[in-house]
Protein backbone atom coordinates (compact mmCIF):
# COMPACT_ATOMS: atom_id res chain seq x y z
CA UNK A 1 0.00 0.00 0.00
CA UNK A 2 1.65 3.06 -1.18
CA UNK A 3 1.09 6.75 0.05
CA UNK A 4 2.58 9.81 -1.80
CA UNK A 5 2.71 12.10 1.26
CA UNK A 6 5.18 13.75 3.57
CA UNK A 7 6.36 11.76 6.12
CA UNK A 8 4.36 13.28 9.14
CA UNK A 9 1.60 12.84 7.24
CA UNK A 10 1.81 9.83 6.40
CA UNK A 11 2.31 7.91 10.19
CA UNK A 12 -0.96 9.45 11.17
CA UNK A 13 -2.42 7.95 7.98
CA UNK A 14 -0.72 4.84 8.62
CA UNK A 15 -2.28 3.99 12.18
CA UNK A 16 -5.64 3.69 10.29
CA UNK A 17 -4.37 1.48 7.53
CA UNK A 18 -2.64 -0.61 9.40
CA UNK A 19 -5.18 -1.71 11.34
CA UNK A 20 -7.22 -2.79 8.24
CA UNK A 21 -4.55 -3.96 6.26
CA UNK A 22 -3.47 -6.59 9.41
CA UNK A 23 -6.82 -7.94 9.62
CA UNK A 24 -7.50 -11.02 7.52
CA UNK A 25 -10.98 -10.04 6.51
CA UNK A 26 -11.18 -9.29 2.63
CA UNK A 27 -13.86 -6.57 2.51
CA UNK A 28 -13.07 -4.51 5.65
CA UNK A 29 -13.67 -1.02 5.36
CA UNK A 30 -10.96 1.12 5.41
CA UNK A 31 -11.38 4.75 6.65
CA UNK A 32 -8.84 7.58 5.99
CA UNK A 33 -8.74 10.58 8.21
CA UNK A 34 -8.61 13.22 5.80
CA UNK A 35 -7.49 15.88 8.79
CA UNK A 36 -3.93 15.65 9.05
CA UNK A 37 -2.97 18.99 8.14
CA UNK A 38 -4.21 20.93 11.27
CA UNK A 39 -3.20 24.98 10.21
CA UNK A 40 -4.27 25.69 6.96
CA UNK A 41 -5.75 28.22 4.30
CA UNK A 42 -7.84 28.96 2.03
CA UNK A 43 -6.44 31.31 -1.03
CA UNK A 44 -8.82 32.87 -2.63
CA UNK A 45 -7.92 34.00 -6.33
CA UNK A 46 -10.11 37.06 -7.62
CA UNK A 47 -10.08 40.17 -9.93
CA UNK A 48 -12.04 42.43 -8.10
CA UNK A 49 -13.48 44.00 -11.16
CA UNK A 50 -15.26 40.78 -12.30
CA UNK A 51 -15.47 38.75 -8.88
CA UNK A 52 -17.96 36.49 -10.28
CA UNK A 53 -14.98 35.33 -13.07
CA UNK A 54 -11.34 33.68 -12.47
CA UNK A 55 -8.46 34.94 -13.56
CA UNK A 56 -6.80 33.04 -16.82
CA UNK A 57 -3.86 30.73 -16.03
CA UNK A 58 -3.02 31.73 -12.60
CA UNK A 59 0.61 30.95 -11.45
CA UNK A 60 1.36 30.28 -7.98
CA UNK A 61 4.93 29.63 -6.07
CA UNK A 62 5.70 28.98 -2.38
CA UNK A 63 8.33 30.83 -0.98
CA UNK A 64 9.44 32.00 2.70
CA UNK A 65 11.16 30.25 5.63
CA UNK A 66 8.54 27.24 6.34
CA UNK A 67 7.92 26.71 2.07
CA UNK A 68 9.44 23.07 2.96
CA UNK A 69 6.55 22.60 5.31
CA UNK A 70 3.42 23.45 3.03
CA UNK A 71 1.94 21.49 1.16
CA UNK A 72 -1.49 21.57 -0.63
CA UNK A 73 -4.51 20.06 1.90
CA UNK A 74 -4.41 16.64 -0.20
CA UNK A 75 -0.70 16.23 1.73
CA UNK A 76 1.06 16.76 -1.79
CA UNK A 77 3.55 19.05 -3.06
CA UNK A 78 1.84 20.59 -6.01
CA UNK A 79 0.38 24.06 -6.00
CA UNK A 80 -2.38 23.75 -8.30
CA UNK A 81 -4.60 26.51 -8.68
CA UNK A 82 -8.42 25.79 -9.68
CA UNK A 83 -11.20 28.10 -9.94
CA UNK A 84 -9.26 30.62 -8.30
CA UNK A 85 -8.81 28.33 -5.54
CA UNK A 86 -6.33 26.34 -3.77
CA UNK A 87 -6.18 25.22 -0.07
CA UNK A 88 -2.45 24.83 1.29
CA UNK A 89 -1.09 24.00 5.05
CA UNK A 90 1.72 23.19 7.23
CA UNK A 91 2.87 19.64 7.58
CA UNK A 92 2.20 18.68 11.24
CA UNK A 93 5.79 18.27 12.26
CA UNK A 94 6.14 22.02 12.24
CA UNK A 95 5.23 22.48 15.76
CA UNK A 96 3.77 26.35 15.48
CA UNK A 97 3.53 27.98 18.94
CA UNK A 98 2.68 31.95 19.91
CA UNK A 99 5.92 32.56 19.30
CA UNK A 100 6.49 30.65 16.58
CA UNK A 101 3.85 31.39 14.14
CA UNK A 102 4.13 29.49 10.74
CA UNK A 103 5.12 31.53 7.48
CA UNK A 104 5.41 31.27 3.92
CA UNK A 105 5.05 34.25 0.87
CA UNK A 106 2.84 33.13 -2.06
CA UNK A 107 3.88 34.67 -5.25
CA UNK A 108 0.54 34.89 -7.84
CA UNK A 109 0.32 35.76 -11.43
CA UNK A 110 -1.57 35.55 -14.19
CA UNK A 111 -1.52 37.06 -18.01
CA UNK A 112 -2.58 40.79 -18.05
CA UNK A 113 -2.61 40.86 -14.40
CA UNK A 114 -0.18 42.51 -11.87
CA UNK A 115 2.28 39.92 -10.06
CA UNK A 116 1.29 40.04 -5.91
CA UNK A 117 3.09 38.14 -2.72
CA UNK A 118 1.27 37.65 0.09
CA UNK A 119 2.45 36.45 3.69
CA UNK A 120 0.23 33.56 5.07
CA UNK A 121 1.03 33.40 8.63
CA UNK A 122 -0.37 30.17 10.62
CA UNK A 123 -0.83 30.42 14.75
CA UNK A 124 -2.24 28.03 16.66
CA UNK A 125 -4.86 30.15 17.85
CA UNK A 126 -6.20 30.19 14.19
CA UNK A 127 -6.64 26.17 12.35
CA UNK A 128 -8.51 27.63 9.29
CA UNK A 129 -8.36 30.85 7.68
CA UNK A 130 -9.43 32.44 4.36
CA UNK A 131 -7.34 34.55 2.78
CA UNK A 132 -8.42 36.96 -0.98
CA UNK A 133 -5.61 38.26 -3.14
CA UNK A 134 -6.99 40.68 -5.00
CA UNK A 135 -5.22 40.72 -8.79
CA UNK A 136 -5.27 43.52 -10.58
CA UNK A 137 -5.99 43.70 -14.39
CA UNK A 138 -3.57 46.25 -15.84
CA UNK A 139 -6.28 47.53 -18.88
CA UNK A 140 -9.31 47.83 -16.64
CA UNK A 141 -8.53 47.82 -12.87
CA UNK A 142 -10.90 48.83 -10.20
CA UNK A 143 -12.00 52.06 -8.32
CA UNK A 144 -9.04 53.87 -7.01
CA UNK A 145 -6.40 52.05 -9.07
CA UNK A 146 -4.46 53.82 -12.23
CA UNK A 147 -1.78 52.10 -14.07
CA UNK A 148 0.07 53.13 -16.89
CA UNK A 149 2.41 51.37 -19.48
CA UNK A 150 5.24 52.36 -21.75
CA UNK A 151 8.00 51.11 -24.52
CA UNK A 152 11.08 52.68 -24.55
CA UNK A 153 13.94 52.01 -26.86
CA UNK A 154 17.34 51.62 -25.51
CA UNK A 155 20.25 52.80 -26.79
CA UNK A 156 23.52 50.50 -26.34
CA UNK A 157 21.39 49.18 -23.51
CA UNK A 158 20.89 52.51 -21.75
CA UNK A 159 17.85 55.46 -22.09
CA UNK A 160 19.44 57.33 -25.01
CA UNK A 161 17.43 60.44 -23.78
CA UNK A 162 15.70 61.34 -20.68
CA UNK A 163 11.82 60.47 -19.99
CA UNK A 164 9.48 60.08 -17.51
CA UNK A 165 6.39 58.04 -16.88
CA UNK A 166 2.97 58.79 -14.83
CA UNK A 167 -0.11 57.18 -13.94
CA UNK A 168 -3.55 58.81 -15.23
CA UNK A 169 -6.02 60.97 -12.90
CA UNK A 170 -9.37 58.84 -14.38
CA UNK A 171 -11.80 59.08 -11.32
CA UNK A 172 -8.63 59.97 -8.95
CA UNK A 173 -7.15 62.51 -7.08
CA UNK A 174 -3.68 61.04 -6.85
CA UNK A 175 -0.90 60.05 -9.33
CA UNK A 176 2.58 58.72 -9.19
CA UNK A 177 5.53 59.92 -11.36
CA UNK A 178 8.70 58.20 -12.42
CA UNK A 179 11.46 60.26 -13.80
CA UNK A 180 14.34 58.47 -15.79
CA UNK A 181 17.69 60.54 -17.23
CA UNK A 182 20.09 59.55 -20.11
CA UNK A 183 22.05 56.77 -19.39
CA UNK A 184 20.45 54.69 -16.99
CA UNK A 185 21.09 51.01 -17.43
CA UNK A 186 18.84 48.09 -15.96
CA UNK A 187 20.18 45.22 -14.22
CA UNK A 188 18.62 41.93 -12.21
CA UNK A 189 20.00 42.21 -9.28
CA UNK A 190 23.78 43.21 -9.31
CA UNK A 191 24.03 42.06 -13.42
CA UNK A 192 23.88 44.25 -16.01
CA UNK A 193 20.82 43.15 -18.75
CA UNK A 194 21.71 43.69 -22.38
CA UNK A 195 18.50 44.52 -24.62
CA UNK A 196 16.69 46.79 -27.06
CA UNK A 197 13.44 47.30 -25.72
CA UNK A 198 12.15 48.83 -22.23
CA UNK A 199 8.79 48.30 -20.92
CA UNK A 200 7.59 50.29 -17.70
CA UNK A 201 4.23 48.98 -15.66
CA UNK A 202 3.39 52.41 -13.52
CA UNK A 203 0.73 51.51 -11.08
CA UNK A 204 -0.88 53.92 -8.52
CA UNK A 205 -3.28 52.66 -5.45
CA UNK A 206 -5.11 55.46 -3.63
CA UNK A 207 -5.64 55.39 -0.10
CA UNK A 208 -9.64 55.67 0.50
CA UNK A 209 -11.13 53.43 -2.09
CA UNK A 210 -11.85 49.70 -0.67
CA UNK A 211 -11.23 47.94 -4.12
CA UNK A 212 -7.59 49.89 -3.77
CA UNK A 213 -6.91 49.37 -0.22
CA UNK A 214 -7.65 45.70 -0.60
CA UNK A 215 -4.48 45.21 -2.21
CA UNK A 216 -2.07 46.47 -0.39
CA UNK A 217 0.74 43.91 -0.20
CA UNK A 218 0.69 41.98 2.53
CA UNK A 219 -1.94 43.57 4.63
CA UNK A 220 -2.28 46.58 6.76
CA UNK A 221 -1.06 44.84 10.02
CA UNK A 222 2.46 44.01 9.43
CA UNK A 223 4.63 41.19 11.00
CA UNK A 224 8.50 42.00 11.20
CA UNK A 225 8.42 45.38 9.41
CA UNK A 226 11.62 46.81 10.03
CA UNK A 227 11.55 50.40 11.80
CA UNK A 228 13.20 53.37 11.54
CA UNK A 229 15.46 52.65 14.77
CA UNK A 230 16.55 49.82 12.62
CA UNK A 231 15.12 46.89 14.63
CA UNK A 232 11.86 44.80 13.62
CA UNK A 233 8.41 45.31 15.00
CA UNK A 234 4.85 44.62 14.75
CA UNK A 235 3.11 47.40 13.40
CA UNK A 236 0.13 48.53 11.52
CA UNK A 237 -0.34 50.83 8.54
CA UNK A 238 -2.50 53.93 7.12
CA UNK A 239 -1.21 54.42 3.62
CA UNK A 240 -0.85 57.82 1.87
CA UNK A 241 -1.23 55.70 -1.18
CA UNK A 242 1.15 53.27 -2.70
CA UNK A 243 2.27 52.17 -6.20
CA UNK A 244 4.35 49.52 -7.64
CA UNK A 245 7.10 49.63 -10.64
CA UNK A 246 7.37 46.73 -12.87
CA UNK A 247 10.07 46.82 -15.71
CA UNK A 248 11.42 44.08 -18.23
CA UNK A 249 14.46 44.36 -21.05
CA UNK A 250 13.02 42.36 -23.59
CA UNK A 251 11.11 40.82 -21.98
CA UNK A 252 13.37 39.86 -18.91
CA UNK A 253 12.20 41.21 -15.68
CA UNK A 254 14.59 44.14 -13.85
CA UNK A 255 14.67 44.93 -10.73
CA UNK A 256 17.68 47.70 -9.83
CA UNK A 257 19.05 50.59 -12.49
CA UNK A 258 22.62 51.80 -11.68
CA UNK A 259 21.58 55.53 -11.39
CA UNK A 260 19.01 56.65 -9.30
CA UNK A 261 15.04 57.61 -10.55
CA UNK A 262 13.12 60.22 -9.37
CA UNK A 263 9.74 59.63 -8.32
CA UNK A 264 7.18 62.10 -7.12
CA UNK A 265 3.40 60.75 -5.83
CA UNK A 266 0.83 63.16 -5.14
CA UNK A 267 -1.12 63.04 -1.63
CA UNK A 268 -4.89 63.38 -1.08
CA UNK A 269 -4.98 67.05 0.98
CA UNK A 270 -8.27 65.52 2.93
CA UNK A 271 -6.27 62.19 4.17
CA UNK A 272 -5.92 62.55 8.57
CA UNK A 273 -2.48 63.24 9.55
CA UNK A 274 -2.74 60.45 12.94
CA UNK A 275 0.29 62.21 14.59
CA UNK A 276 -1.92 65.57 14.09
CA UNK A 277 -5.27 63.97 14.01
CA UNK A 278 -5.40 67.02 11.99
CA UNK A 279 -5.96 67.32 7.48
CA UNK A 280 -2.25 66.98 6.34
CA UNK A 281 -0.41 69.90 5.38
CA UNK A 282 2.51 71.26 3.42
CA UNK A 283 5.10 70.46 6.10
CA UNK A 284 4.02 67.56 7.24
CA UNK A 285 5.92 64.22 7.27
CA UNK A 286 4.86 60.57 6.07
CA UNK A 287 7.52 57.38 5.80
CA UNK A 288 8.49 56.39 2.52
CA UNK A 289 8.43 52.26 2.75
CA UNK A 290 9.79 49.67 0.14
CA UNK A 291 7.99 45.89 0.47
CA UNK A 292 11.19 43.37 0.05
CA UNK A 293 9.41 40.91 -2.06
CA UNK A 294 12.06 37.95 -0.53
CA UNK A 295 10.29 38.31 2.71
CA UNK A 296 7.36 39.91 2.22
CA UNK A 297 8.30 42.46 4.99
CA UNK A 298 8.43 45.97 4.75
CA UNK A 299 10.93 48.23 5.49
CA UNK A 300 11.46 51.72 6.38
CA UNK A 301 13.79 54.15 3.82
CA UNK A 302 12.97 57.68 5.30
CA UNK A 303 10.41 60.55 6.29
CA UNK A 304 9.67 62.72 3.49
CA UNK A 305 8.23 66.05 3.60
CA UNK A 306 5.23 67.07 1.80
CA UNK A 307 5.41 70.28 -0.32
CA UNK A 308 2.73 72.13 -2.33
CA UNK A 309 3.60 72.33 -5.99
CA UNK A 310 0.58 73.67 -8.48
CA UNK A 311 -1.88 73.40 -5.85
CA UNK A 312 -1.06 69.75 -5.14
CA UNK A 313 0.67 68.45 -2.43
CA UNK A 314 3.60 66.86 -3.29
CA UNK A 315 6.45 63.85 -1.53
CA UNK A 316 8.73 63.57 -4.14
CA UNK A 317 11.90 60.84 -3.48
CA UNK A 318 15.03 59.00 -5.60
CA UNK A 319 14.84 55.45 -5.54
CA UNK A 320 16.87 52.69 -7.74
CA UNK A 321 14.93 49.56 -7.26
CA UNK A 322 11.83 48.48 -8.59
CA UNK A 323 8.81 46.69 -6.61
CA UNK A 324 5.70 48.17 -4.00
CA UNK A 325 7.09 51.58 -2.61
CA UNK A 326 4.60 53.36 -0.02
CA UNK A 327 3.80 56.78 1.57
CA UNK A 328 2.47 55.56 5.08
CA UNK A 329 2.21 56.99 8.95
CA UNK A 330 1.97 53.91 11.18
CA UNK A 331 1.19 52.74 14.96
CA UNK A 332 3.28 49.46 17.03
CA UNK A 333 0.80 46.54 17.82
CA UNK A 334 -0.12 45.48 21.18
CA UNK A 335 1.71 43.02 23.03
CA UNK A 336 -1.19 41.81 24.44
CA UNK A 337 -4.23 39.88 22.86
CA UNK A 338 -7.28 41.66 22.96
CA UNK A 339 -9.79 38.59 24.07
CA UNK A 340 -13.80 39.36 22.94
CA UNK A 341 -16.24 37.38 24.74
CA UNK A 342 -19.50 36.73 22.38
CA UNK A 343 -22.19 36.09 24.56
CA UNK A 344 -25.75 34.69 22.96
CA UNK A 345 -29.01 34.91 25.38
CA UNK A 346 -30.13 31.31 24.58
CA UNK A 347 -27.42 28.15 24.31
CA UNK A 348 -28.71 26.82 20.99
CA UNK A 349 -27.66 30.18 18.72
CA UNK A 350 -25.79 27.79 16.52
CA UNK A 351 -22.74 28.62 14.43
CA UNK A 352 -22.54 31.60 12.10
CA UNK A 353 -19.80 34.32 10.87
CA UNK A 354 -19.32 37.25 12.07
CA UNK A 355 -17.26 40.35 11.54
CA UNK A 356 -15.33 42.28 13.76
CA UNK A 357 -14.39 45.37 12.94
CA UNK A 358 -11.66 47.55 14.80
CA UNK A 359 -12.53 51.72 14.57
CA UNK A 360 -10.21 53.89 15.43
CA UNK A 361 -10.26 57.56 16.78
CA UNK A 362 -6.83 58.37 14.69
CA UNK A 363 -7.00 57.85 10.82
CA UNK A 364 -6.81 53.91 10.76
CA UNK A 365 -10.56 53.30 9.59
CA UNK A 366 -9.52 50.19 7.72
CA UNK A 367 -6.46 48.18 9.05
CA UNK A 368 -8.87 45.52 10.33
CA UNK A 369 -11.79 43.30 9.69
CA UNK A 370 -11.62 39.68 11.02
CA UNK A 371 -14.43 37.35 9.70
CA UNK A 372 -15.17 34.26 12.51
CA UNK A 373 -17.28 31.75 12.73
CA UNK A 374 -18.35 31.40 16.52
CA UNK A 375 -21.51 29.66 18.30
CA UNK A 376 -22.69 30.46 21.49
CA UNK A 377 -20.65 32.06 24.41
CA UNK A 378 -17.38 31.75 22.23
CA UNK A 379 -14.35 33.81 22.70
CA UNK A 380 -12.59 35.31 20.07
CA UNK A 381 -8.77 36.33 20.32
CA UNK A 382 -7.50 39.55 18.20
CA UNK A 383 -3.81 39.92 17.67
CA UNK A 384 -1.37 42.73 16.62
CA UNK A 385 -4.26 45.50 17.10
CA UNK A 386 -2.71 48.80 16.93
CA UNK A 387 -1.85 51.05 20.33
CA UNK A 388 -5.22 53.23 19.80
CA UNK A 389 -8.34 53.97 21.08
CA UNK A 390 -10.68 51.86 19.58
CA UNK A 391 -14.20 49.77 19.32
CA UNK A 392 -15.06 46.25 18.00
CA UNK A 393 -18.36 46.68 15.93
CA UNK A 394 -20.20 43.05 14.93
CA UNK A 395 -21.49 42.35 11.55
CA UNK A 396 -23.67 39.18 11.08
CA UNK A 397 -23.36 37.47 7.97
CA UNK A 398 -25.83 34.85 7.86
CA UNK A 399 -24.56 33.78 4.49
CA UNK A 400 -20.95 35.75 3.95
CA UNK A 401 -20.44 36.02 -0.12
CA UNK A 402 -16.94 36.58 -0.41
CA UNK A 403 -17.63 37.25 -4.01
CA UNK A 404 -19.82 40.47 -3.59
CA UNK A 405 -18.70 41.77 -0.22
CA UNK A 406 -15.73 44.38 -0.55
CA UNK A 407 -15.24 45.20 2.84
CA UNK A 408 -16.60 48.67 2.71
CA UNK A 409 -18.89 50.31 5.33
CA UNK A 410 -21.51 50.64 2.24
CA UNK A 411 -21.69 46.72 1.38
CA UNK A 412 -22.19 45.79 5.30
CA UNK A 413 -25.03 44.06 7.25
CA UNK A 414 -26.49 45.84 9.78
CA UNK A 415 -24.24 46.28 13.24
CA UNK A 416 -25.65 43.17 15.85
CA UNK A 417 -23.25 44.57 18.91
CA UNK A 418 -21.26 47.32 19.46
CA UNK A 419 -18.74 48.28 22.19
CA UNK A 420 -18.16 51.63 23.81
CA UNK A 421 -14.21 53.01 23.08
CA UNK A 422 -11.34 51.47 24.34
CA UNK A 423 -8.01 51.57 24.84
CA UNK A 424 -7.10 48.40 22.75
CA UNK A 425 -3.94 47.67 24.85
CA UNK A 426 -5.80 47.14 27.88
CA UNK A 427 -5.12 43.83 28.91
CA UNK A 428 -9.03 43.01 29.88
CA UNK A 429 -11.26 40.81 28.51
CA UNK A 430 -14.15 42.27 26.28
CA UNK A 431 -17.74 41.08 26.00
CA UNK A 432 -20.17 41.93 23.91
CA UNK A 433 -23.64 39.92 23.47
CA UNK A 434 -25.16 39.08 20.28
CA UNK A 435 -28.93 38.14 19.50
CA UNK A 436 -29.85 34.26 18.51
CA UNK A 437 -30.62 32.92 15.32
CA UNK A 438 -33.54 30.66 14.83
CA UNK A 439 -32.51 28.60 11.94
CA UNK A 440 -32.95 24.49 11.34
CA UNK A 441 -28.91 22.97 11.40
CA UNK A 442 -28.28 20.71 8.85
CA UNK A 443 -25.51 18.42 8.68
CA UNK A 444 -23.76 17.40 5.60
CA UNK A 445 -21.01 13.99 5.12
CA UNK A 446 -19.19 13.86 2.38
CA UNK A 447 -17.27 10.85 2.00
CA UNK A 448 -14.58 10.74 -0.73
CA UNK A 449 -13.64 7.05 -2.82
CA UNK A 450 -11.34 5.53 -5.30
CA UNK A 451 -13.57 3.39 -8.15
CA UNK A 452 -10.54 1.32 -7.86
CA UNK A 453 -11.00 0.62 -3.98
CA UNK A 454 -14.31 0.44 -3.05
CA UNK A 455 -14.01 -0.95 0.17
CA UNK A 456 -11.88 2.61 1.12
CA UNK A 457 -13.80 6.00 2.38
CA UNK A 458 -12.06 9.04 2.56
CA UNK A 459 -12.90 11.54 5.10
CA UNK A 460 -11.39 14.27 3.49
CA UNK A 461 -11.09 18.23 5.33
CA UNK A 462 -11.75 21.11 2.84
CA UNK A 463 -13.29 24.41 2.47
CA UNK A 464 -16.84 23.99 0.89
CA UNK A 465 -18.52 27.04 -1.06
CA UNK A 466 -22.44 26.98 -2.23
CA UNK A 467 -24.91 28.69 -4.19
CA UNK A 468 -28.89 27.88 -4.62
CA UNK A 469 -29.29 26.04 -7.95
CA UNK A 470 -30.03 28.24 -10.35
CA UNK A 471 -28.20 31.43 -9.28
CA UNK A 472 -24.76 32.90 -9.62
CA UNK A 473 -21.69 33.35 -7.52
CA UNK A 474 -20.55 30.59 -4.76
CA UNK A 475 -20.76 31.44 -1.19
CA UNK A 476 -18.69 30.21 1.59
CA UNK A 477 -20.42 27.80 3.67
CA UNK A 478 -17.85 26.28 5.87
CA UNK A 479 -14.55 23.76 6.86
CA UNK A 480 -15.39 20.24 6.11
CA UNK A 481 -13.63 18.43 9.27
CA UNK A 482 -12.95 14.93 8.73
CA UNK A 483 -16.10 14.60 6.12
CA UNK A 484 -18.43 16.46 8.50
CA UNK A 485 -19.77 19.93 8.59
CA UNK A 486 -22.59 21.32 10.59
CA UNK A 487 -24.19 24.88 9.32
CA UNK A 488 -27.74 26.66 9.75
CA UNK A 489 -27.31 28.35 6.45
CA UNK A 490 -29.34 26.05 4.18
CA UNK A 491 -33.39 25.23 4.09
CA UNK A 492 -34.81 22.46 3.74
CA UNK A 493 -36.32 22.05 0.75
CA UNK A 494 -34.09 23.81 -1.52
CA UNK A 495 -31.75 22.03 -3.97
CA UNK A 496 -27.51 23.51 -3.65
CA UNK A 497 -24.67 23.72 -5.78
CA UNK A 498 -21.62 22.49 -3.56
CA UNK A 499 -18.09 22.75 -4.76
CA UNK A 500 -14.83 22.46 -3.38
CA UNK A 501 -11.29 22.19 -4.42
CA UNK A 502 -8.99 19.14 -3.22
CA UNK A 503 -5.73 18.42 -4.89
CA UNK A 504 -5.93 20.52 -7.70
CA UNK A 505 -9.61 19.27 -8.78
CA UNK A 506 -12.77 20.74 -8.19
CA UNK A 507 -15.28 18.90 -6.81
CA UNK A 508 -18.81 20.11 -7.40
CA UNK A 509 -22.06 17.97 -6.06
CA UNK A 510 -26.11 19.42 -6.48
CA UNK A 511 -28.44 18.11 -4.21
CA UNK A 512 -31.90 18.99 -2.61
CA UNK A 513 -31.98 19.16 0.93
CA UNK A 514 -34.85 16.63 1.87
CA UNK A 515 -33.84 16.39 5.11
CA UNK A 516 -31.74 17.36 8.18
CA UNK A 517 -28.95 14.73 6.87
CA UNK A 518 -26.95 14.90 3.69
CA UNK A 519 -24.66 11.92 3.30
CA UNK A 520 -22.81 11.65 -0.05
CA UNK A 521 -20.11 9.79 -1.39
CA UNK A 522 -17.86 11.49 -3.71
CA UNK A 523 -15.74 10.43 -6.50
CA UNK A 524 -12.10 11.68 -5.49
CA UNK A 525 -9.72 13.34 -8.32
CA UNK A 526 -7.94 10.10 -9.88
CA UNK A 527 -4.66 11.89 -9.05
CA UNK A 528 -5.43 11.61 -5.39
CA UNK A 529 -6.29 7.93 -5.57
CA UNK A 530 -3.18 6.79 -7.16
CA UNK A 531 -1.59 7.91 -3.80
CA UNK A 532 -3.37 4.99 -2.02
Amino acid sequence: MKLNLPAGIVGTILFFIISACTNPVEDIKIIIDGNVIKSSALIRIVDPQQPESVPANISLAIGGKDSAYVYEISGKKTFKVKDGMISIGLDPSRNVNESNPGECIISVSAPGYLAVNEVVSFTSQQSQQIITINLIKAINPPAGVSIVQKTVNLNSNTVGSPFSIETPLKNKKESVKASFSKGTAFMMDTKATEGKVLVLTLSHFDAHNPSSLQSFPGGFLSAGAKLPDGSTGNINFSTGGFFQLQLTVDNHTVNATNAAFAMSATVDPQLVNPLTNKTIAPGDKIGLWYFQKTTGKWTYLKDITLSLQGGKLMADFTAGQTGWYSLCWYKVSCLNTLQVNIVTPQSNAGNRYIAAFFNSSDFFPYYTCRLDLTGSNTSLNYKNLPQTTTRVRIFEFAAFDLWRNSGSGTSLPPVIAESPWIESCVDKPLTLTIPDIQTVEITLEFIGFCPANPNMDIRPSMYIFYRESGTSGYQYLGYMDKGKLVTKELQLGKSYDFKSTYDGEVITVTRKMEQALLRERVKLPESTCKGF
